[in-house]
């Protein structure tokens, strides 16, 4: 049996913490739908920080937790000096808006 190559990457992300362990990212439907829930139910005005939605986003991505009980506990990993390293390699987990296209689509 031959497998097809797949047209989209499905390899995760590789991000770093504050702690120098590495640790992989990839976003399926079921946790972008997890993260779209989370956000729309925790509005503005409940509080939640920058740090707490990067926090929910790597959460949701993470392939392996082990050692951490929830996105909250990221925080004491998330450095803000490592924000937009954080942003960068997340981005690249992140699917893009309409990733395939049809044959002989543009």
């Amino acid at each position: 049996m031959s497998i097809t190559p797949l047209p989209y990457p499905i390899d995760p992300v590789e991000i770093v913490l504050s702690d120098g362990v590495p640790r992989r990212v990839r976003y399926t439907a079921a946790a972008l739908k997890r993260i779209e829930k989370a956000q729309k139910a925790l509005s503005a005005d409940s509080g939640m920080t920058g740090f707490d939605q990067i926090a929910l986003v790597i959460w949701e991505g993470l392939l392996d937790r082990e050692g951490l009980e929830n996105a909250e506990a990221l925080l004491d990993l998330i450095d803000s000096r490592a924000i937009d390293y954080l942003n960068e390699r997340l981005a690249e987990a992140m699917p893009k808006k309409n990733p395939l296209t049809p044959a002989g689509q543009p």
